[in-house]
């Protein structure tokens, strides 16, 4: 979701303003989208894991305007496996499993 939505924008204010994004207006953009309603619930993911999405995104297109990969496609949510480009297996519902039982543990331990 955090992608998907950084991705739209970067693509409209390059497109509509001529600006390009890099990792610091994308980690303002992350801080406004968090103060809207609909995304509140942003304020309870953890800031690594945004962090590292808005981190991987900068790296997606340093490495397309290098030429070494193409332009970042937006990540569809029924897929739920997939492996990237560096041969890491990924799983959307692992992953899911493994960030609930490690904040049911915060909870717990908190």
């Amino acid at each position: 979701m955090v992608w998907n939505n950084l991705l739209d924008w970067r693509n409209k204010e390059y497109s509509l303003n001529g600006n390009k994004i890099n990792y610091t207006k994308s980690s303002a953009n992350l801080t406004e989208l968090k103060n809207q309603e609909q995304f509140r619930w942003l304020n309870d993911v953890s800031s690594v894991a945004l962090q590292q999405t808005l981190r991987s995104q900068d790296t997606a297109f340093s490495n397309f305007f290098a030429k070494r990969a193409k332009y970042p496609n937006f990540k569809p949510l029924h897929i739920r496996k997939w492996i990237c480009d560096c041969g890491s297996t990924h799983d959307r519902d692992i992953n899911a499993a493994i960030n609930i039982h490690t904040a049911g543990l915060a909870g717990i331990n908190a």
